[in-house]
């Protein structure tokens, strides 16, 4: 896959991993790169596998898509939806 960006700029990135517990607890982990450091799918992936293992030794996972949808209109909208999202969704 070709490279489409590559550049140094002044500027940081930060993610949030959304998680769940079983009691229906809703965790945010972030994640940030240092200044600088652009974001590419291995950094990310790499960041994201670290975040995942701690947050699931605090007895909370990753939420599914639907969950994800359910917990965004939430934030936006301040109400619990039925939201409907399709399970293969991953961007």
């Amino acid at each position: 896959m070709p490279e489409l960006m590559k550049f140094q700029l002044p500027a940081t990135f930060e993610a949030t991993v959304y998680a769940t517990s079983r009691d229906g607890l809703v965790a945010k982990a972030k994640i940030s790169l240092p200044p600088g450091r652009f974001p590419t799918r291995e950094n990310m992936a790499g960041l994201v596998a670290e975040v995942v293992a701690s947050i699931e030794d605090q007895g909370f996972f990753v939420m599914t898509p639907q969950e994800f949808g359910s917990e965004i209109v939430f934030e936006q909208c301040g109400r619990r939806y039925a939201v409907p999202v399709h399970p293969e969704f991953e961007d």
